[in-house]
C-alpha cells in the first residue's frame, strides 16, 4: 500500500467522524509518521509505506479519533510559515491569531531594533513569527507556567537569532509593571468564559491547558488589567494589541477607552470577526 492510499483511508475515517479539516490532519500526520516536512507529502505519496510506519500511522488516526487534537499526535504544527513544537502545556497556534501578527507587522512597518513582548506567549508563536520578520528586533516571551516558557524557549532557539530574545516567568495581570520600554506588546490571553469552555469540543476541552483558555469575569479578567500593568513599559508612542474572542471587541475597545489609550482599533480576521483590538500608548 502507498503512502497516498493509506493517507486517503484515514482522511475518510476522520471524515466520517466529523472532523473537519480531515484531509490536512491526515497528510499532517501522516508526515509526522514519516519524520518528513508537511511539503513532502506530494513526494512521498506513491512510495510503498512499510509495515512499520503503516501501524504507527493508523494508531496516530486511532488517538485522534479519540479526541486528540492532530497537533499534539504530531509534536508540530504550522503558525505564519513557521513549524513550531507544541505540546499540552501550551495552546495550539491557530490560523485566527494570524490577524494579530499581521496588525503587528502593518504597525511596525518601515521601524528596526523594536523591543517586542508577549504576554501569556503560550508556544511564543505571535512574539516569533513578528519578530522573525522584523529586521533587528529583540523578544521578551512571558508566561505564567513554566512548561509553556520551555516550549516557548525551544521554538524562539529554532526560528530566532541567539540573543534576539529572552522568556520570563510572570502573571501578566500582575501589577508590578515589566521593566523594559516596549514598542510593542501582545496578549493573547485567556479569555473562554466557564460557560463557553464546557461547551468547547472535547479535543479543546479535554486536551488544551485549561489555565491558557478560561478567564474569569465573562472572559474579561485580562483585558481589564493588563492594560495598566503593561503601561509604565510602553514607550509613548508604543502599541497594545489583544486577541480577543467572537463579540468581546467592543468590550474590550470600551475599557481601553476607559484607561485613556488613544488610536483605538478593530481589525477583523479572514471569517469577519473582530478578532484584534489594538491601541496606542496613552499620553499622560
Amino acid at each position: 500500500m502507498t503512502h497516498g492510499r493509506l493517507c486517503r483511508e484515514a482522511e475518510q475515517q476522520l471524515a466520517a467522524a466529523g472532523i473537519s479539516g480531515a484531509g490536512v490532519e491526515a497528510r499532517a500526520m501522516l508526515c509526522a509518521a514519516l519524520c518528513a516536512k508537511y511539503d513532502d507529502y506530494y513526494r512521498l505519496c506513491e512510495h510503498t509505506a512499510s509495515p512499520e510506519t503503516a501501524q504507527s500511522y493508523r494508531q496516530m488516526i486511532q488517538r485522534r479519533l479519540l479526541g486528540c487534537p492532530a497537533a499534539y499526535i504530531c509534536g508540530t504544527w504550522e503558525f505564519f510559515g513557521l513549524e513550531l513544537y507544541v505540546t499540552e502545556s501550551v495552546l495550539i497556534p491557530r490560523s485566527d491569531t494570524e490577524t494579530l501578527v499581521e496588525q503587528a507587522l502593518h504597525l511596525a512597518e518601515g521601524r528596526r531594533g523594536l523591543k517586542l513582548l508577549d504576554l501569556c506567549c503560550g508556544s511564543g508563536c505571535i512574539g516569533i513569527a513578528v519578530a522573525k520578520n522584523l529586521p533587528e528586533a529583540t523578544l521578551t516571551l512571558s508566561d505564567i507556567s513554566e512548561e509553556a516558557l520551555t516550549v516557548a524557549k525551544k521554538n524562539a532557539r529554532m526560528h530566532l537569532a541567539e540573543g534576539s530574545f529572552e522568556t520570563e516567568l510572570r502573571d501578566a495581570r500582575s501589577d508590578r509593571a515589566p521593566e523594559p520600554k516596549y514598542d510593542l506588546v501582545f496578549c493573547n490571553p485567556p479569555y473562554v468564559t466557564e460557560l463557553e469552555w464546557r461547551e468547547l469540543d472535547v479535543s479543546v476541552r479535554d486536551y488544551e491547558p485549561r489555565l491558557a483558555l478560561v478567564g474569569e469575569e465573562e472572559g474579561l479578567e485580562f483585558y481589564r488589567r493588563v492594560p495598566s500593568a503593561v503601561r509604565p513599559a510602553l514607550e509613548p508612542e508604543g502599541w497594545l494589541l489583544f486577541e480577543c474572542g467572537a463579540g468581546q471587541a467592543a468590550d474590550v475597545a470600551g475599557i481601553l477607552a476607559g484607561d485613556g489609550w488613544q488610536d483605538i482599533r478593530c481589525i477583523q480576521d479572514p471569517a469577519g470577526i473582530d478578532r484584534v483590538v489594538c491601541a496606542r500608548m496613552p499620553q499622560d
